[in-house]
């Protein structure tokens, strides 16, 4: 009985998946032109001059919808590549043009801000790998001006970080929320550190990464991020971008973690897929390995249904994730929503550390490593006495007992005011359960 429900719900599903195909077709005249005019594996300019062609076309819309999906330079290339620019109105036209050469100009200054950026990083030995937009458009674009990028990403190590602090001091970055100077001790093995925002006097906006899946739980394979990067040119240094795999199992997770949002992201993992070599087993043991097998597969799978077999069927096959995470991704992210760029953000993606009651059963169930974040939560009730040491005493003092004690029920208590949106009764429990170290040593917490 079991085992016919189990094949019932099965073929429930794939027949699912077969039908997304066609639903592609109920997209709007403006997507549906959106995705033609940059899709990389279209050939032909019929199909679009067709689109174009349409009276019932409204040019707004194609405007503000390659603006939200951050294709407008690619799109303005497509049209004059093409010699359809003129099937465009006047008025459109020159909006589109315009709006190309500010994204430009823009990609300009950016690209001398990241030149000066590594050279700099460079000089003082400080090891980076460059993530996202930066390395995309000096390596898989034709022309670095058509992938516009908003910031500044950057991989680094945390064993760096008092030289990164100093160098970027130097460069008049300043540092944007939490100060990192005084790096607070790790829970467990895989306590991710949080991710840096700078700012410089010319509104440059760099983030320093730790973790390039950003999922809650640190990477488990970090160090050989580091040893498998690849080495480019990118705005005339050379530095690190992550190996085609990792490349790619950042890409997925994170359009995945985004919502799908972003018709660029999909374009970005297409380029890298086309002008990389991936080794498609060792994709399929890393996302197996951190957990994010159904994001790679449903990913592949949507790329295909935007740009054709891109991604070769048995391979799509190969990373099929087991049933019950099909199930849960699927409800999480509904063919219809994720077709529509409008799907849910981090919907049980993402292992939200400081609030275990959201979407923690959907992620177990998804993205699984559950030993190990169940390890985080004990610990965070019931940290290491040696963790309570670091964070609020001097160096050689120990806690007693009581004061152990005290500080775990403190913790539940503050948990629970956290939840209920208590922050003046939070800070006031925070202060009490400070106080009571700074009462009982002669050091001062810290």
């Amino acid at each position: 009985m079991i085992g016919t429900a189990a094949l019932i719900l099965n073929t429930y599903f794939h027949r699912k998946q077969r039908i997304v195909i066609f639903e592609l077709k109920n997209l709007s005249l403006t997507h549906n032109l959106l995705i033609e005019s940059v899709n990389p594996a279209n050939n032909g300019n019929g199909r679009l001059a067709e689109m174009l062609a349409d009276k019932y076309l409204d040019w707004n819309e194609v405007l503000n919808g390659a603006r939200s999906h951050g294709i407008t330079s690619l799109l303005h290339q497509k049209l004059t590549n093409a010699n359809l620019l003129d099937l465009i109105p006047q008025q459109a036209r020159q909006t589109l043009q315009n709006e190309y050469l500010i994204l430009a100009a823009r990609a300009l200054v950016l690209r001398l801000q990241m030149q000066k950026l590594l050279a700099s990083f460079n000089k003082a030995g400080i090891e980076v790998i460059v993530l996202k937009g930066a390395a995309l458009a000096e390596t898989i674009y034709s022309d670095f001006l058509l992938r516009p990028y908003g910031d500044i990403d950057l991989l680094v190590q945390e064993r760096d970080w008092e030289i990164i602090g100093k160098t970027l001091s130097e460069l008049n970055f300043s540092i944007s929320g939490s100060d990192f100077a005084n790096r607070l001790p790790r829970l467990t093995k895989f306590d991710v550190a949080q991710h840096l925002h700078f700012l410089d006097d010319q509104g440059t906006n760099l983030e320093l990464q730790f973790d390039p899946l950003q999922l809650g739980l640190g990477i488990k394979t970090i160090n050989e991020i580091w040893q498998c990067a690849d080495v480019a040119r990118i705005a005339g240094v050379t530095t690190k971008i992550l190996s085609p795999e990792y490349q790619l199992l950042h890409l997925c997770v994170h359009l995945n973690k985004h919502g799908y949002r972003r018709l660029l992201w999909f374009i970005d993992i297409a380029l890298h897929i086309k002008s990389s070599f991936i080794d498609w087993k060792k994709l399929r043991a890393l996302a197996k390995t951190e957990g994010v097998l159904p994001s790679i597969y449903f990913t592949l799978y949507y790329l295909n249904v935007f740009f054709g077999r891109l991604v070769p069927s048995a391979v799509i096959e190969s990373l099929k994730p087991d049933f019950v995470k099909r199930l849960v991704w699927q409800k999480l992210w509904p063919a219809d929503k994720v077709l529509c760029f409008n799907a849910a953000h981090e919907t049980g993606l993402v292992f939200h550390r400081e609030l275990p009651d959201r979407w923690f059963i959907p992620n177990l169930l998804l993205a699984g490593r559950a030993s190990e974040k169940l390890h985080y939560f004990w610990c965070k009730a019931f940290p290491p006495q040696s963790f309570i040491c670091r964070k609020y005493l001097l160096a050689g003092e120990r806690i007693n007992p009581v004061s152990y004690a005290y500080y775990c029920l403190m913790r539940i208590r503050n948990r629970n005011i956290r939840c209920n949106g208590s922050g003046v009764n939070q800070s006031r429990g925070q202060r009490r359960e400070s106080g009571l170290f700074a009462q009982g040593h002669e050091g001062r917490g810290r």
